[in-house]
């Protein structure tokens, strides 16, 4: 009988401490797991009243970023910008574009993602397109080609458009609404002159 209950008390104590290794191990790989999880969402560098220069393969600048707050995650090799404002230059080195957004983020395919508020004025005198503004953005920096999937407003000397997304380019100075497209034309399209509600599925500048 003292042999049996003996059997049954080690049993329970090997028993009992199997569970606790096991309480054991997945805590550490809990504190394992958010070390890993914490290492990933840390940014790499981290940067205030950032300013970051690009330049194209010939040695000209091409982009200027000033932010608030910069940071850069090495793992997925993006970059958020807080309150940042772009600066876009031709090849003669003469600033055309001056973009500025609550939010950007920069990916590693030369990909500017622009984030709440967007607003896109043409630094260049002679020109039809001198002001845009939308919610989100996307501009690729290798062609500048311009999209937004929002509601966007563009203006120039003689018109005033809005309408559903938008595709453009900045470098070709031009922009394309796609759809719900609403034109004011005139010397002062804010009095509108002449109005032209367009459906067309495609009404561009």
């Amino acid at each position: 009988m003292v042999y049996a209950k003996s059997i049954i008390t080690l049993i329970i104590t090997l028993f009992s401490i199997m569970i606790i290794n096991c309480l054991v191990k997945d805590r550490n790989k809990e504190k394992d797991t958010k070390i890993i999880t914490n290492h990933i969402l840390m940014p790499t560098c981290i940067s205030h009243h950032a300013r970051i220069l690009m330049y194209n393969p010939q040695g000209i600048l091409s982009y200027q970023i000033l932010a608030d707050k910069s940071r850069y995650y090495s793992n997925d090799e993006i970059s958020w910008f807080t309150n940042p404002v772009m600066i876009i230059y031709n090849e003669n080195k003469l600033p055309t574009w001056i973009i500025k957004c609550n939010q950007a983020k920069l990916a590693k395919e030369k990909i500017l993602f622009l984030y709440g508020n967007v607003i896109i004025n043409s630094l260049m005198e002679i020109t039809q397109l001198k002001y845009l503004q939308t919610e989100t953005a996307k501009i690729n920096l290798i062609t500048q080609e311009l999209t937004s999937e929002n509601k966007v407003t563009l203006s120039g000397p003689d018109f005033f458009s809005t309408g559903m997304k938008m595709y453009g380019n900045l470098q070709k100075h031009t922009a394309q609404i796609i759809g719900k497209v609403r034109t004011t034309y005139g010397t002062n399209p804010e009095k509108k002159n002449k109005s032209i509600i367009n459906n067309d599925p495609t009404s561009g500048l």
